[in-house]
C-alpha cells in the first residue's frame, strides 16, 4: 500500500530520448517512449530546444549564440510512444531537443537530448536567391 501511495505522489521518471521521424527545413517531427514509471496520468509534455543560428561571422570569432526555448503541449499518444512537432524553425540551424512529461505530481526530469540540423531550404539549396 505504501508503494502505491508513493507512486501517486511521485513525479514520473524521465521519458525516452526523442528520435526524429521527419525533418524539413522549417519543421521536425519526433516520437519518444513513455517513462518506465509514469506514476499517474501523463497530461502534458514540455519540449525544450536550444538552437545555434547558422552565422558564419559569429562562428569566425568564436561567439556563442545559444538560444533556449520551451513549449508545453498536450500529450499526443500513439501506443507506447508520444509524439510532437516543432514548427517555424530556421533552415540549416542546429537544434538540441529534450522532453519531459507532467502528471498531477509534477514534471519528470528531462530525457537525454538529441541534436539535429535542419536542412537548407530548397530556395538556397538550388542557388535561387
Amino acid at each position: 500500500m505504501l508503494n502505491l501511495c508513493l507512486n501517486l505522489f511521485s513525479e514520473p521518471t524521465p521519458p525516452g530520448q526523442p528520435y526524429s521521424i521527419h525533418v524539413e527545413s522549417r519543421s521536425i517531427s519526433f516520437i519518444y517512449n513513455r517513462p518506465e514509471h509514469e506514476n499517474g496520468i501523463i497530461t502534458h509534455q514540455e519540449i525544450e530546444y536550444t538552437h545555434i543560428p547558422y552565422n558564419v561571422c559569429a562562428a569566425d570569432i568564436g561567439m556563442n549564440m545559444l538560444v533556449v526555448e520551451n513549449e508545453i503541449l498536450p500529450v499526443k499518444m500513439s501506443d507506447e510512444q508520444f509524439s510532437f512537432s516543432l514548427r517555424k524553425l530556421k533552415p540549416f540551424w542546429k537544434y538540441s531537443i529534450k522532453v519531459r512529461v507532467n502528471t498531477s505530481a509534477g514534471f519528470s526530469n528531462f530525457s537525454e537530448n538529441i541534436t539535429i540540423r535542419t536542412p537548407p531550404s530548397s530556395k538556397y539549396a538550388s542557388g535561387n536567391y
